[in-house]
């Protein structure tokens, strides 16, 4: 019989023992993706307030439990980053494995500039630009690339104009050891590079262009290589077919077309690094120094936290 999300939480429930007994299911909408579904649970005693992600082992046939094990590796790398959605458990099942993640309250920008109906002030892309840059740039010193930057991936902890974004998902992320090459069709088309795409080999640089396409769409609500046929998406991008109207961009500073188009790249090593990208003219702005400095406090704080993560989270259940 096919599990669904309250049937698994009651079951993780049942189980003596353990933290994962105190949980329940607090909310009847469940997010689901191909392989996995998100929802919120509650523990029973605290209160707390978690995300789900329920990811099923097997696929086609086969068990993926090694890549989902990636995945929570990388995850704990990430724990030291404060832009990077935390792990708090994990759970291993027959059938599917259960990652317990902090709860970003407010969405993603998808859905906040979707339903806004309106493009985000420049000086906002600025302050989710820097956090992003800086989650990125901790992972990419790790070797880890991430594969699927969009904006769905890039939750809200504080409702804007308060800007504290957690980069998530990271169940497509690679390690890029060294002369190792990795190719792989992966992510979500109008946000992939040309290297994707066509199967070449993935540079860390790949997430650089899926970078300048989410500030791209954050700053004017359009996705510049997006159409309603996949193939026509795939064309748009594989012959960087861009471009940047009037009626679009008339409010945009010099320094945020250029930007994006200094990202935007072909050749992936024409893409700037992460942290180069941190060193741009777009960030001198005067508006952007209060951002800076609240990102600090939140590195700092963020030391606090990491001395008191454990990595021995995994704790079996019982299907």
């Amino acid at each position: 019989m096919k599990l669904n999300y309250l049937d698994l939480i009651i079951r993780l429930k049942r189980r003596s023992g353990g933290w994962c007994s105190f949980y329940i299911n607090v909310h009847p909408r469940c997010f689901r993706g191909r392989f996995a579904k998100v929802a919120l649970v509650k523990h029973c005693e605290s209160g707390e307030v978690s995300a789900a992600k329920i990811i099923r082992r097997w696929r086609c046939g086969k068990d993926t439990l090694a890549n989902i094990m990636q995945e929570i590796d990388i995850m704990k790398t990430g724990h030291y980053n404060s832009h990077i959605v935390k792990m708090k458990h994990y759970y291993i099942g027959e059938k599917e494995v259960v990652l317990l993640l902090e709860n970003c309250s407010h969405g993603d920008l998808y859905h906040y500039v979707h339903y806004s109906e309106e493009p985000l002030p420049e000086n906002i892309v600025i302050e989710v630009l820097w956090q992003l840059l800086k989650a990125l740039s901790f992972i990419h010193s790790q070797s880890i690339v991430h594969l699927d930057i969009k904006p769905e991936n890039i939750l809200l902890r504080r409702p804007l104009p308060h800007c504290d974004i957690a980069l998530c998902d990271f169940g497509l992320a690679k390690y890029l050891r060294t002369n190792e090459v990795i190719r792989d069709l992966v992510g979500t088309p109008d946000y992939a590079a040309p290297e994707v795409l066509n199967y070449d080999p993935i540079h860390l640089t790949t997430d650089i262009w899926s970078v300048g396409v989410v500030v791209y769409y954050l700053l004017t609500s359009e996705s510049p290589f997006w159409d309603e046929s996949k193939e026509h998406t795939y064309l748009n991008v594989c012959q960087l077919k861009i471009s940047y109207p009037d009626y679009l961009f008339h409010n945009i500073s010099v320094e945020a077309i250029a930007f994006i188009k200094r990202l935007i790249q072909r050749n992936p090593k024409d893409r700037p690094s992460a942290i180069d990208c941190l060193d741009d003219p777009w960030f001198s702005s005067t508006n952007f120094t209060d951002a800076l400095n609240t990102d600090k406090c939140n590195q700092n704080e963020l030391i606090t936290v990491s001395n008191e993560f454990t990595m021995s989270n995994n704790q079996n259940f019982v299907e």
